[in-house]
């Protein structure tokens, strides 16, 4: 099953991941996740900012770190850092490009920055 380019059935991993239920909102999730972590350039994010910000759960968040990671994600150099009292920071290293990652009539029409890295090692 395709959806804009994208096979539902295999954008994303997971032994529970049902595309009928889990698409939308993951994918959601993920290019909330990518605009706020690539804009501004390399700001630095707890798990539980982004969380706030997007209105996914912490443990979400995090997954959607990994995904960013993905090659089928964009394999985005995803750094991270201790901060203190084992809180760790994240954030996406490399320069933006403009591209259109939402559906104008959900996003305002608004234009996004990502960022296109060389697959992390």
């Amino acid at each position: 099953m395709k959806n804009s380019g994208i096979d539902r059935d295999r954008a994303f991993d997971g032994e529970t991941y049902s595309p009928q239920e889990d698409f939308e909102r993951l994918k959601t999730s993920l290019e909330r996740v990518r605009f706020l972590m690539t804009n501004p350039a390399g700001s630095w994010w707890t798990l539980s900012e982004l969380a706030e910000r997007t209105g996914s759960s912490e443990a979400g968040i995090s997954a959607r770190i990994r995904d960013l990671r993905k090659e089928k994600n964009g394999s985005h150099a995803v750094e991270s850092v201790r901060h203190r009292d084992g809180l760790w920071r994240y954030r996406v290293a490399g320069p933006p490009v403009q591209i259109n990652l939402f559906d104008p009539r959900r996003s305002g029409g608004l234009s996004y920055a990502v960022r296109k890295t060389n697959r992390r090692s």
